[in-house]
């Protein structure tokens, strides 16, 4: 839950647009970790703990398009993390952008230790790999190697983890910028026609995005802002 985000209205241009803006700033976007459902009691190191946070994609001007998935496994102070994507645009029946990805995230504690991410946009497939060293997490991808901070984090929002670093890697691309967090704000959203109490977090990225965490640090929803139009994340239930 993504650069090149300008778009230009009922044009195939406008749509690739908004599904970049998805993979690569929606927290990702993102957005973006600590466990998928906050504080967890410890556990046996056998113990493998199994989350599926699973979002509906919307956008304000063309429907759902397709679904974002984030599986999580813990054991011991390991966490992997298996994020899923499927997008579909489509216009009167025409298909106008497809989007899959599958990404794996393998952290110690809350340090990312190695990233590898497959896109394939409208055929083109794009592939990054992330290792943490000694000197910071090495990023290898088309678009050259960059050297990120040791606590940089992946534009995907599959926890409150975000709020622990002002450095994030786009998913989709490899590339890398820095982000502003904002004070919480109580907000009550309609999840799945429930009513849930959350912490709405504001964050000042290129485009700009905000993410709700329930009770239990779970985000229940992000939104992604750009010229495009609102693209928005719900979890189902």
């Amino acid at each position: 839950m993504s650069q090149r985000m300008a778009m230009k209205p009922r044009s195939s241009d406008v749509v690739a647009g908004i599904c970049r803006n998805i993979s690569r700033r929606a927290l990702n976007v993102g957005l973006l970790g600590l466990a998928a459902g906050g504080a967890i009691p410890a556990r046996a190191e056998t113990t493998v703990l199994n989350d599926l946070l699973r979002y509906r994609v919307s956008h304000s001007i063309y429907g759902d398009i397709g679904t974002y998935a984030n599986e999580v496994a813990r054991q011991g102070d390991t966490v992997i993390v298996r994020t899923t994507v499927r997008l579909l645009v489509s216009l009167l029946g025409i298909a106008l952008y497809r989007e899959n990805a599958d990404r794996t995230e393998h952290w110690s504690g809350d340090r990312l230790v190695t990233f590898h991410g497959v896109t394939t946009e409208n055929g083109k497939t794009t592939n990054v790999f992330g290792e943490a060293r000694a000197d910071g997490f090495i990023i290898t991808s088309p678009q050259g190697i960059v050297v990120a901070p040791a606590n940089v984090r992946p534009s995907n929002p599959w926890s409150a983890g975000f709020l622990n670093s002002d450095t994030m890697m786009l998913s989709d691309v490899g590339s890398v910028q820095h982000v502003v967090i904002g004070p919480p704000t109580i907000t009550v959203l309609t999840i799945n026609r429930s009513s849930v109490r959350t912490k709405e977090y504001r964050i000042v990225a290129s485009p700009a995005y905000k993410v709700w965490l329930n009770e239990r640090n779970v985000p229940v929803m992000f939104a992604v802002y750009d010229d495009s139009g609102l693209v928005t994340f719900t979890l189902l239930g």
